[in-house]
């Protein structure tokens, strides 16, 4: 199935026959059924905060750290699939400065580009 990572307002229109437009397809990729599994469940490990799955789930889909910290994986999985809140990335300086402050405890050296485009 494919998968957008994109889909913002102006990226996704309501067609008068009630259909679904979808345009900018540079963020666009096709994922298998066990791609799309463990999307789905990292995506509910995120909504439900569990920290120890957040982290397993992105190593999973394969996020790399120089030093494979736990946490700095979490942090990124947590942010990757949409948490910018103070409670992810206020310690890190704020979602501006978030990746770059993490890299600085254990730096990044694979996105898993199955799912997250750098």
């Amino acid at each position: 199935g494919f998968f957008n990572a994109d889909p913002h307002a102006g990226n996704v229109l309501l067609l008068d026959d009630g259909r679904l437009g979808l345009i900018d397809w540079g963020q666009v990729a096709c994922l298998t059924e066990p791609q799309r599994v463990r999307f789905a469940r990292a995506v509910v490990a995120v909504a439900d905060r569990d920290e120890p799955l957040i982290a397993k789930f992105a190593w999973d889909m394969g996020v790399r750290t120089q030093n494979r910290d736990a946490w700095v994986v979490m942090k990124l999985g947590t942010f990757w699939l949409g948490s910018f809140g103070d409670d992810v990335c206020g310690e890190l300086g704020g979602p501006t400065s978030f990746e770059q402050n993490l890299a600085r405890i254990d730096p990044l050296v694979a996105t898993g580009d199955e799912y997250f485009s750098a």
